[in-house]
């Protein structure tokens, strides 16, 4: 996967995504880990890089994609599953591995 984005160390960033439970539970997750890998916060400057959630039906069932447009990184999921998948399938890009429910890995980036 080629990023064509940065957020460095410390440095926050901001979420777009629409209202609901599932978006909400991903926002969660992501902020968490980026919070513990690097030390990022999630902000609502317009001027710190974008992270965007979103569906896109298109995909098979439960599947993900993560790319980069405009500037802005966009996790894509299938359904609401999907977008699970890819805030985890970033982190596992990233150097997180998860072994089990209660058994995980989270290195700190520089």
């Amino acid at each position: 996967m080629s990023l064509d984005w940065t957020l460095h160390k410390g440095q926050s960033c901001r979420l777009i995504a629409p209202e609901g439970e599932i978006f909400g539970t991903a926002a969660e997750q992501l902020a968490a880990y980026l919070r513990r890998l690097n030390g990022s916060v999630l902000t609502s400057d317009a001027a710190a890089p974008a992270v965007v959630l979103r569906i896109d039906p298109s995909l098979p069932g439960d599947g993900f994609r993560i790319t980069v447009s405009e500037g802005k990184l966009h996790l894509i999921g299938q359904n609401g599953r999907g977008v699970m998948y890819a805030v985890f399938g970033l982190c596992e890009t990233l150097g997180c591995r998860f072994y089990a429910h209660d058994t995980e890995v989270v290195p700190a980036l520089n």
